[in-house]
Formats: C-alpha cells, sequence, structure tokens
C-alpha cells in the first residue's frame, strides 16, 4: 500500500558534457546506528531531457517514486555491521570457525569499512577481488567472499538490506592467483617409515599414528590417556591455538580400532601427563614447531624434500584407503566427515596413478572384449 505523501520535492535539470538529466530530491526514512528511525535527502536520477521534456513531467515523475511503498533504509557502514556481528554472532560459533571468519573479513574492511552497506553493490566486490588476485591464492580469496557473504547473509535476515551483493559471486581461476598454495603429497609406506626412523619419540609415532589412522593433527595431539581404550581409540576433541575444543563437526566424534604395534608403541610414550603427545615440560605440542624443527628436518634426511604438512599424512592415508577399495561410507566413518566421503574422492581425484588404472581397464575389457581364436586373427 502506498504511503501518504505530504511534500512535493524539488526537481532541476542538470547540464552535463554530453546531456542533460533532471535529478530530483526528496526526504526519505532511513534507520541510524541506534535504530531510531530518522529522516533523510536522498537524489535521485529521473531521466534525460529528450525523454522528459517538460519540468512539470519530471515532477510528476518524482511524484510517482515518492509514492512507491518504501521500507526505512539502514545507514550502517560495513564496519559497523561487522562490529555488530562480531558481537552477536562469533560467541555462536566455535573458536577456530571465529577466527577464521575474522582474519577473512580484514581485506573487505579496510577497502569498505567506512562504506554504507547499502550502498555496497556486486561491482565493488568484484574489483576488490581483482585487487587480491595477485596477493592471495584462490582459497585465501574465497575466505574472503565466504566471510563476507556471512555478514552481509546476516545484515539481508536483519532486514538492514534487501539482498547479499556476493550470492553467485564467481573466484578467480587458481593459476591466474598469486600467494603460496599448500602442496598437498601422497607418502608411500615406505617413506613414512624413513621419517619415523630419522625422528626421536614421541615424535616418531606421531607420524606412525597419523599415516596409519589419518587423524587430523588436531585431534591427535588433543589425545588423552582415557581416549585409549584396550585397541580402541576415542577421538573427542581437537586442540586449537593451544586450547581444547570440541571436534570439528559430528561426524568427527568416532571410535577407531588400531593396530595392536601402534598400541604398544602409544603405551610406551606414558607419562606423568593427561596427554598422550607433550613437550618435556608436559605442556601440549605445538604443531607448526614440531613440523619445523623435527619432521621436515627428518624428511630431507630421509631424501624427502617436501611433504606438504601433517595433512599430507591424512591425505596418504585416504588415498590408500580408496586404492584398498574401501566403500566411501567407511571412508567417512574413519576420516570423520560428516557426508558420505564425497571430499575424501576429490582428494583422491588429485593423486590418481597410472598403475591404479589397470585393474578396472582389466576387469571391463575382459567383459566387453570378445574372445577371438587364433585362425579368426589371422582372418
Amino acid at each position: 500500500m502506498a504511503r501518504r505523501c505530504f511534500q512535493r520535492g524539488h526537481v532541476y535539470l542538470r547540464r552535463g558534457k554530453r546531456e542533460r538529466t533532471w535529478y530530483g530530491i526528496y526526504r526519505t526514512d532511513v534507520i541510524n546506528n541506534e535504530g531510531a528511525v530518522r529522516r533523510r535527502s536522498k537524489k535521485v536520477r529521473l531521466g534525460g531531457l529528450d525523454e522528459i521534456p517538460t519540468k512539470t513531467e519530471a515532477r510528476q515523475r518524482l511524484r510517482a517514486m515518492m509514492e512507491l511503498p518504501q521500507k526505512p533504509s539502514s545507514t550502517l557502514t560495513l564496519s559497523e555491521l561487522c562490529e555488530r556481528w562480531r558481537l552477536t554472532q562469533v560467541p555462536t560459533l566455535k573458536p577456530s570457525t571465529a577466527a577464521y571468519y575474522q582474519k577473512a573479513l580484514k581485506p573487505t574492511l579496510k577497502a569498505f569499512g567506512s562504506r554504507e552497506v547499502r550502498e555496497l553493490g556486486r561491482h565493488e566486490i568484484e574489483v576488490l577481488i581483482e585487487g587480491l588476485r595477485a596477493k592471495y591464492s584462490r582459497n585465501s580469496i574465497r575466505g574472503v567472499k565466504i566471510a563476507l557473504s556471512r555478514v552481509l547473509g546476516w545484515a539481508v535476515n536483519n532486514g538492514w538490506i534487501d539482498k547479499n551483493p556476493t550470492r553467485g559471486l564467481r573466484l578467480p581461476r587458481t593459476e591466474s592467483c598469486g600467494g603460496r598454495c599448500v602442496e598437498r603429497r601422497v607418502l608411500t609406506p615406505k617413506q613414512v617409515a624413513a621419517i619415523a626412523r630419522n625422528l626421536e619419540e614421541p615424535f616418531a609415532t606421531l607420524v606412525l599414528l597419523l599415516a596409519a589412522t589419518g587423524l587430523r593433527i588436531s585431534e591427535a595431539l588433543a589425545l588423552e590417556w582415557p581416549d585409549l581404550d584396550g585397541g580402541l581409540l576415542r577421538i573427542r576433541r581437537r586442540l586449537y591455538e593451544g586450547k581444547t575444543d570440541e571436534v570439528k563437526s559430528k561426524g568427527s566424534n568416532r571410535c577407531l580400532p588400531i593396530p595392536p604395534k601402534l598400541v604398544r608403541r602409544l603405551r610406551a610414550l606414558r607419562g606423568e601427563g593427561d596427554l598422550v603427545f607433550q613437550s618435556s615440560a608436559g605442556t601440549s605440542l605445538n604443531p607448526r614447531n614440531v613440523m619445523r624443527r623435527q619432521v621436515l628436518p627428518a624428511a630431507r634426511k630421509a631424501g624427502i624434500q617436501s611433504i606438504g604438512g601433517f595433512h599430507s599424512l591424512r591425505h596418504s592415508f585416504t588415498v590408500q584407503l580408496l586404492r584398498e577399495g574401501t566403500h566411501p561410507k567407511l571412508m567417512a566413518a574413519l576420516l570423520g566427515h560428516s557426508d558420505t566421503g564425497q571430499l575424501a574422492m576429490d582428494v583422491y581425484a588429485d593423486h590418481v596413478e597410472v598403475g591404479d588404472l589397470k585393474k578396472p581397464m582389466r576387469r571391463i575389457g575382459s567383459l566387453v572384449l570378445p574372445t577371438f581364436t587364433k585362425s579368426e586373427l589371422r582372418a
């Protein structure tokens, strides 16, 4: 229903270099930072002189715009919106997820922090992403987009903006982006054993545990002795930035049967603390320090120049399961995924070798290709 209009507004003709254009000014309702409705002047383009030849027609067009149903718009800046989101939404997120989003928002806040959210358009965001392309990897740019989309989507739900301008926004291709791209490697069992032989305890057993179970490094470093129950290993928590946190997802809370050899190695580490893997001072291990100071030197000593981080051991475990023909449902349970292993399938697709193709090709070939006698082949 159109609201009653008691104002007439003001129209004027602007003479540009190429054409003359009618503009109108009227007062409209806006929501200020305190949530109160206030009146504010608004300028709109009515049309060119060839389209609207007289001032009377320009006034009529402005009045038609003024009588359209309108709701108060918000004058929130992006910085103010992000602060509101931080105060109300961050407490509902996991600490790791909240830290990721807030870090990913920094490039956007630097560019548009003082801009009103309702004036932030899709083109401006595309220009921002293009500017980040030379410095950041595609995965980092994707994080920037996800974090901004989350905040703007929350603004839409609150009625502060009409739509989320990041919806359907496409990212640049991987090869056109800069930044550091982590390469995941698939390590053979012999390579894992060679790395472990060059490590002292508890680092050798940590590497073997990751390779044999596919645990995330955060899950392994959070293990406590009650989690080792006979031949079963219970995954109930993870370590993030030195603090204990709940596991990544519901599917990550799982119980894994582990080989007796691995059980004996783990029990041999038993000390005074509650953690299975701990420093000499009894504190939790820092995964970055362990990788840089222990694992990488041991890998280079074994003739392996790069292993791509602890997650490569999880990649290697996943690939080995697929080569053994493990059902995706079982893989999801072993890896702690909430879905049916689609992520594991995507990981494996990046590491397919010619040798992996021989068995299925032979099987299909034996079914499809007919068997010829020697005389038929000579013919």
